[in-house]
């Protein structure tokens, strides 16, 4: 077993005093009430967690940050943004963690940044003739600190493939607690109400952030070799699909039956008869799945979607994203101006982040979001081309999966600044590609 020197131990020790330090200062800062200090003590075993593993920020953008919601949900606290300040402390905590124990690395940025980074320039350009100021305001605010925040970081401290493994682990231990607590919450709700685990956490988030973790526990299964381990993964399945079920979300599930299906599509080693036919088998097993265990899903997917009050508006949405883009082709209505006063639910975003930048930020903006997609697939096809070993392959193929289904979801709910994932994925493409070039430079 390996051991630390002395110098090495006594460096250990001075940089987490250094960080103990500055999150006691960071206490001090933030510390307004009783029930802050309570929340503050108890995250502050995560610091010593993110220590040891700086990229833990990066894995609670896929599941966890929904874990965070229940929490402060259950302890009653009307904080602002939550979940996005707590995310941003432990995500910049394992940034500046991992440059206090390595020294600083020359950083090669990819296509996507450049495009990630045009898209946000449009959207503070956007305000300048935004109708809603406040929340234009909001939306580049979040972005900065969801999107670009996440695509930026991987390439800053993911610098091998075992930490993107690390991140697929942690996604999916993460997911699997918040699948059994909503499973225990679901079975104690009636089955007549849609569930979603507490009254602020969205229940197509939710799906999504437990369609998230199914999905990376795909990458378990392809490359764990104990199979009694393989058949556990296979057996909580239902422990995440079951809230799923009972969220009511269409998206979200659809998404984790296309992820499947992209899953299959790329491996190298699987023929096209038998990738065809595993995605015929997915598909029909899915829609059995719907007829057996939620009447409610399928009948929302069976209804004409102009009788389907969900859909119906959204088309609504959309056909009025699609005149706005004609009516202002050059350069949309401006950030966070798209509004329509719907009964119950008035949207402010189309549903759709095509028509959100095409509406919103015109030509520039819809071409500067379809460039940061097409680079970032075509980095990651080359990824999966260019894998050295079947491990990096399956890590290459789960990560464009993730993107998939990140996308996928993006095109029926949500604004920009809440399809995040996309972008991590996006970042961890440009990180795993550096990671192969630094190791193969005659890849580049």
């Amino acid at each position: 077993m390996a051991t630390l020197t002395q110098k090495e131990y006594i460096t250990s020790k001075q940089l987490l005093a250094i960080f103990i330090c500055l999150e006691i200062v960071l206490l001090l800062i933030v510390l307004k009430s009783a029930e802050i200090s309570l929340i503050c003590f108890i995250m502050f075993p995560l610091f010593f967690y993110v220590y040891h593993q700086p990229e833990f920020g990066l894995a609670m953008a896929l599941t966890g940050r929904i874990l965070i919601g229940l929490f402060f949900d259950n302890l009653s606290l009307e904080l602002p943004f939550p979940i996005l300040a707590s995310h941003l402390i432990i995500v910049l905590s394992g940034v500046i963690i991992y440059y206090l124990k390595n020294p600083v690395r020359p950083v090669t940025f990819y296509a996507p940044h450049f495009w990630t980074t045009a898209i946000f320039i449009i959207l503070l350009i956007g305000l300048t003739y935004s109708t809603n100021m406040s929340y234009g305001k909001q939306k580049v605010m979040f972005f900065a600190a969801h999107n670009l925040l996440l695509v930026v970081v991987p390439i800053l401290i993911v610098d091998s493939e075992k930490k993107v493994r690390g991140i697929l682990v942690t996604t999916y231990i993460l997911g699997l607690a918040l699948a059994i607590i909503s499973t225990f919450l679901a079975l104690a709700s009636p089955a007549i109400y849609r569930f979603q685990p507490s009254e602020n956490v969205n229940p197509i988030w939710f799906s999504r952030s437990l369609g998230a973790s199914l999905i990376a526990s795909l990458f378990l299964i392809a490359t764990v070799r104990r199979r009694g381990l393989k058949l556990f993964i296979l057996a909580t399945w239902p422990v995440f699909i079951y809230p799923i079920l009972r969220s009511w979300s269409r998206g979200p599930l659809l998404g984790v039956f296309l992820g499947l299906i992209v899953f299959f599509y790329l491996q190298p080693t699987i023929s096209w008869r038998l990738k065809l036919i595993s995605g015929l088998f997915i598909a029909i097993a899915g829609f059995v799945m719907l007829a057996v265990t939620s009447n409610v899903i399928l009948s929302r997917l069976q209804t004409p979607l102009t009788e389907e009050a969900s859909a119906a508006f959204r088309i609504l949405a959309w056909i009025e994203a699609v005149d706005i883009f004609k009516a202002n082709p050059l350069k949309g209505i401006g950030t966070g101006s798209f509004f329509i006063d719907f009964p119950f639910v008035p949207f402010i975003w189309p549903h759709n982040i095509f028509l959100e930048a095409a509406s919103e930020n015109g030509l520039f903006g819809l071409f500067a979001l379809c460039m940061f997609f097409l680079t970032s697939f075509l980095r990651g096809l080359k990824n999966i081309r260019l894998a050295a070993s079947r491990m990096t392959g399956q890590i290459n193929i789960i990560i464009m999966t993730i993107f998939f289904f990140s996308l996928w979801n993006a095109q029926v709910s949500g604004d920009i600044t809440g399809n995040e994932s996309i972008w991590l994925a996006a970042g961890l493409i440009c990180a795993l590609a550096a990671t192969r070039e630094k190791e193969r430079p005659s890849d580049q």
